[in-house]
């Protein structure tokens, strides 16, 4: 495709999702820093490059939109990768609405990953009800975000309730065989190629177990010619 895109903008925001996550890591004295780092250029690619390029149509404010593009993290220990760049466009849209008050720019507060969430990166959601009351900054400016909604407690295996994944996430290669369940669905209804487009991102590892095993039994065994199988990801 010769569609045009801002390269430099995309490698900023690549950037920026990298030190984010890395940020998370920190501070919740995790590890698990090579598989997010290493899938982030594919992620920030696929949420932002558009679908003339390949990739995702969604709506960050209504990402479970039944006809938009589905998106599946299947390397679940990479969920940083995601709430990092979710994190990003979650501020971008915040601070717009902020600064037009145009409610195109507004994302309902349940929805949006916050900058606040850092906080609830490996954290239980009750733990997070009582952290900053028990620090003593309820009213502090940095946190404001945290007012009525809460810090929104990131488990460390992405969700299905998670922006724009579709599928729970636990070790390597869960979602790979649920990619191949969704895709056929498309197909029995007889929705054209591509529309919607399903990805599920995984890298080396769950190509080389029973993960990626059940998903060509899946396909194979639906008459789906939907799923096309790469190390990076499971395409509609």
């Amino acid at each position: 495709m010769n569609a045009p895109y801002e390269r430099q903008r995309l490698e900023d925001i690549d950037f920026m999702t990298c030190m984010t996550l890395t940020l998370l890591g920190n501070y919740a004295q995790t590890g698990h820093f090579g598989g997010p780092l290493a899938y982030t250029p594919f992620n920030v690619a696929a949420h932002l490059v558009g679908p003339e390029l390949g990739g995702l149509r969604y709506d960050y404010r209504r990402p479970k939109h039944p006809y938009c593009d589905k998106f599946m993290l299947a390397g679940g220990h990479c969920a940083p990768t995601c709430y990092a760049l979710w994190m990003i466009q979650g501020q971008s849209m915040y601070r717009k609405h902020q600064a037009t008050g145009d409610p195109r720019y507004r994302v309902a507060p349940d929805l949006a990953v916050l900058p606040v969430d850092a906080l609830g990166f490996r954290r239980g959601a009750g733990a997070l009800k009582t952290l900053l009351s028990d620090q003593g900054l309820t009213d502090h400016p940095l946190f404001a975000q945290a007012k009525g909604r809460g810090i929104r407690a990131l488990q460390g295996h992405i969700e299905s309730t998670d922006v724009t994944n579709d599928v729970n996430g636990g070790p390597s290669g869960v979602g790979i065989a649920t990619a191949a369940g969704k895709a056929a669905f498309w197909d029995v209804v007889g929705a054209p190629m591509g529309t919607p487009k399903v990805i599920a991102f995984e890298g080396e590892f769950a190509m080389t177990e029973g993960h990626a095993q059940e998903l060509s039994r899946s396909a194979s065994g639906s008459g789906s010619s939907s799923p096309t199988t790469t190390l990076a990801s499971t395409t509609r």
